[in-house]
């Protein structure tokens, strides 16, 4: 069965996606473990930030069927990268936002570059594994999970210094 995942390019594609999404599924989940955090640095309450919360899951949600119908005109594979590079660019901005309305920016940006990936990786996955998706599912999935049981250990274990503020991590911040 594992050999069916193998062969033609198959192999690194399976990596990508898995990777890809191992990346995205950590870092939605990242944001909960940096709430006491994100409360402090941009001088904002519980509401606020659990809005932040609601923002990046909300514009996520909106976007899966949606998707769908992009990645039938444009194709899987070029959805996959654009969610993948606004994820990124979004990140960025979460790490450089001044203002809390820029990370709330950041959040929909994020929740949009995940919901851009999700719809597109599974067609991408029934379509180039059809004898075995199943198992590529299972791997991608996996490596889903495992970005988010390890990405906000991470996240709040190691002290992060962005511009202009303090450090952030563990030290109750």
């Amino acid at each position: 069965m594992l050999r069916t995942l193998r062969g033609g390019g198959k192999g690194w594609t399976l990596l990508a996606v898995a990777v890809g999404w191992l990346l995205l599924s950590g870092f939605r989940v990242v944001l909960p473990a940096l709430l006491p955090a994100i409360k402090a640095d941009f001088a904002v309450g519980n509401a606020s930030a659990g809005f932040a919360l609601t923002v990046l899951w909300g514009t996520y949600a909106a976007l899966q069927f949606p998707a769908g119908i992009l990645a039938d005109r444009t194709g899987e594979r070029t959805l996959l990268v654009a969610g993948m590079v606004l994820g990124t660019l979004s990140l960025a901005l979460f790490y450089l936002a001044p203002a809390f309305v820029l990370f709330l920016l950041a959040c929909a940006g994020f929740g949009l570059g995940a919901g851009l990936y999700g719809t597109p990786r599974d067609m991408l996955l029934s379509q180039t594994f059809a004898e075995a998706d199943n198992t590529a599912y299972s791997i991608t999935f996996g490596a889903g999970s495992l970005g988010a049981a390890a990405m906000p250990v991470v996240a709040t274990g190691a002290p992060v210094r962005r511009p202009g503020r303090p450090p952030a991590g563990p030290s109750g911040r």
